[in-house]
């Protein structure tokens, strides 16, 4: 698994056999996070306490960079934001909105935050070092990333995709001991590229294999509402 500070690891049969560059060093992995949180989600399903559809892909008017650091907050708004379209009628994707549905939803159903669920269920039975809200302790030790020249995200500017991204289409806070700590599970994750690895390559110590092979399943497929990007 490839991440922002370049390095590399893979997995064959749940033991690492390619390691290049700082594969211990703990980076940002962005939308790699929604992965993680797919996992907690999958764990709930198995469990017999979850099934889930939104049509939320944003939030109108969006988010400030100070309500990301707000769970609570963007929890609460999104309980009364009318979908932008019925559930499943339409494809978009949830940039932002996908971490505090999710969340809520394994908060509510399970009683942690889904950044205690990922630790407790999956990272600490499996020895990972990755987080969805970073402890303290780790941050002198996470790489710091340099904004790339043209940086920004796709799709043509306008009121929809200013409710996908919000903040990050003008800031880049992502260097910010506050946006490590805090949990936005659409973004924030931090791991090491070698955790990252083993936990792909491991997940059938934590999860069934139909349980998997749902996860691995395409459910829909079509083009970004917002962005007309294929998904």
């Amino acid at each position: 698994m490839k991440l922002e500070n370049g390095a590399f690891a893979a997995t064959k049969n749940g033991e690492l056999v390619v390691e290049l560059g700082r594969t211990d060093q703990p980076t940002l992995i962005f939308s790699g996070t929604k992965g993680l949180v797919a996992m907690c989600l999958l764990l709930l399903i198995e469990r017999g306490q979850l099934e889930h559809t939104a049509g939320l892909p944003g939030l109108r008017p969006p988010p400030t960079v100070d309500d990301l650091l707000d769970g609570e907050r963007m929890a609460a708004r999104l309980a009364v934001e009318p979908p932008i379209w019925p559930a499943g009628e339409r494809l978009a994707y949830h940039a932002l909105t996908f971490g505090w549905l999710c969340g809520e939803l394994v908060r509510r159903i399970d009683g942690r935050t889904v950044g205690t669920f990922f630790a407790n269920e999956f990272a600490q039975p499996l020895d990972l070092e990755l987080w969805i809200g970073l402890p303290t302790e780790v941050e002198p030790r996470v790489a710091r990333l340099e904004r790339a020249p043209g940086y920004g995200v796709a799709g043509e500017p306008g009121p929809l995709l200013e409710a996908l991204y919000g903040p990050m289409l003008h800031s880049f806070p992502w260097n910010e001991p506050a946006f490590h700590a805090a949990e936005i599970p659409a973004g924030n994750a931090i791991g090491a590229a070698r955790s990252l690895a083993l936990l792909y390559g491991r997940l059938e110590a934590v999860l069934r294999p139909e349980t998997i092979l749902l996860g691995r399943t395409e459910l829909s497929r079509g083009t970004c509402a917002v962005t007309e990007y294929p998904y």
